[in-house]
């Protein structure tokens, strides 16, 4: 793993040494890095999309159950309460 990091930096010196000899190598590298870090964010976007599916469908049933719009009761609003509750209970 060190030295798939070291390359790119190598790469990049012969580069600025002398750009012609080297620009199809730093160009293919830098590409080749763009390309992993396209996939590594695609993934994680789409492990983030499937997590808010996941909290919106439970923030949906929490909704239905206490019985309120959720379009107009944000999550914020809804925990805020919750914790004002909470601590009331608690100091009663």
């Amino acid at each position: 793993m060190k030295k798939q990091t070291i390359t790119p930096e190598k790469a990049l010196n012969r580069f600025l040494k002398n750009p012609h000899r080297d620009l199809r190598s730093f160009m293919l590298i830098s590409l080749i890095e763009l390309q992993t870090f396209a996939k590594e964010a695609r993934e994680q976007c789409e492990l983030l999309q499937s997590m808010f599916k996941q909290m919106d469908s439970l923030y949906t049933d929490l909704s239905e159950f206490f019985s309120f719009d959720k379009q107009k009761y944000t999550l914020e609003e809804f925990f805020t309460d919750v914790k004002t509750f909470k601590d009331s209970f608690y100091v009663s």
